[in-house]
């Protein structure tokens, strides 16, 4: 007899398969972007606009109405930067090291000089 039931090998939606719901919102969210971008000012147009005192292309001023939406609006349009690692090999001049050197040395004199030693209590306390 035959089992029926219960898990399968190979059975159910693949890993990262997407179900219909999401590839239609996927879809919805991409053609809201390409009107966002093609109809004119997005988010963040009207935040620089707003942060640097400047009329918007009509002449007139963003008003806080018009920023709280862009505010609100800007998360879904405008994706936010990554962290960049970046690798970089410095070469200093050997005057400019000798120049930190001797900075660094004058300075840790001048420290020197401030420093002076605490005296330490003799005797045991109650004395």
């Amino acid at each position: 007899m035959n089992s029926h039931g219960g898990a399968r090998p190979g059975a159910g939606r693949k890993p990262g398969g997407k179900n219909r719901s999401t590839i239609e919102r996927e879809l919805r969210a991409r053609q809201g972007l390409q009107q966002a971008m093609d109809g004119g000012l997005l988010p963040l147009d009207l935040m620089l606009c707003r942060m640097r005192g400047i009329p918007l292309p009509d002449g007139t001023m963003v008003t806080d109405d018009q920023l709280s939406a862009a505010i609100a609006a800007a998360p879904f349009i405008h994706a936010r930067l990554g962290v960049a690692v970046v690798k970089a090999a410095v070469e200093i001049a050997p005057a400019e090291e000798q120049r930190r050197h001797e900075a660094r040395q004058s300075l840790l004199h001048m420290l020197e000089g401030m420093a002076e030693p605490v005296p330490l209590l003799q005797g045991t306390p109650g004395e």
